[in-house]
């Protein structure tokens, strides 16, 4: 082994678990989304690539009714619910087995789905954009995914403004929302907390998020990270085409070594052939440890 690894990586490596994270599939039903904005309006496109999301290997089906990139327009309920619900039917009718996530700030539209038998409800306001949404979801078991992100789409690239750095500002705001939402009875042991790579963030800030959320294991929760073919990739690069594959492939690795819980990803296929390579070296660096001790 060479001293590179001896000093940099097999120390920390020789007590890696492997860990195989849970994959959700986006699926938006939207005619706006940054990266796939209009391709899946018609349930006949979505349940088509449902049926792909599920044949590559995802674990779960995350559907969205409302683009949430930057700058971005909000919808009416009406118009959301309109989108979304015909489209969660016809999975769950299709494909019984798989888990669908409901990817709203709208109480209206997180009741409307569970009503449908939505199995994850992901708010990337934490609950805090529609005041009815925590009463509603107190009423129900479900998993919830919070996101830190006070700032709603439309703003939140120009209202961010970090004091301190950005992961001590996420463990702080999942601290004040945890307690708030324990206190009208919404279980910690419900939350998934996904730190908000690309809302209200810096590419700076995205970084630091990806390489430091595993400060967040503090909470005792799972971990979500939602980075796939962000923007940060692209500016860092210099290349705006798309997908942005080398650089989602970098960081699900950074996440799989930070030990992540759940990928949030466009493409279940190149992520699961990473899931395996990732695996595979930790297994050959243990080996390789293993004959020099």
């Amino acid at each position: 082994m060479s001293s590179f690894f001896e000093k940099n990586i097999s120390i920390f490596l020789k007590n890696q678990k492997l860990k195989t994270p849970l994959l959700m599939g986006i699926l938006n039903i939207t005619p706006d989304s940054f990266f796939d904005g209009g391709y899946y309006t018609s349930i006949d496109n979505a349940i088509k690539q449902v049926e792909k999301l599920v044949i590559d290997g995802a674990d779960i089906i995350d559907i969205g009714g409302e683009s949430t990139r930057p700058y971005s327009d909000s919808v009416s309920e009406k118009e959301e619910i309109n989108r979304v619900i015909p489209v969660l039917k016809e999975i769950k009718k299709r494909f019984p087995k798989i888990k669908i996530s409901i990817d709203t700030t709208k109480s209206a539209v997180m009741k409307e789905a569970l009503i449908e038998g939505v199995d994850i409800i992901n708010d990337i306001s934490a609950l805090v954009f529609d005041l009815n949404a925590a009463k509603e979801l107190a009423k129900y078991n479900c998993p919830i995914v919070i996101m830190h992100s006070p700032w709603r789409p439309k703003t939140m690239q120009s209202e961010f403004n970090y004091t301190k750095p950005v992961i001590e500002h996420i463990q702080d705001y999942f601290t004040e929302r945890i307690e708030s939402l324990e206190s009208i009875g919404i279980k910690k042991e419900r939350l998934i907390l996904d730190p908000g790579v690309g809302f209200g963030k810096s590419v700076e800030n995205n970084f630091d998020i990806i390489v430091g959320f595993s400060k967040l294991k503090s909470f005792g929760r799972p971990i979500l990270i939602g980075a796939s073919n962000k923007s940060y990739i692209a500016k860092t690069i210099n290349d705006d085409s798309f997908p942005r594959v080398e650089g989602n492939v970098l960081t699900e690795v950074i996440s799989l070594l930070n030990e992540v819980d759940i990928l949030r990803v466009h493409d279940i296929a190149s992520t699961k052939k990473t899931l395996k390579l990732f695996n595979s070296f930790i297994d050959a660096i243990k080996r390789d440890i293993t004959s020099i001790e």
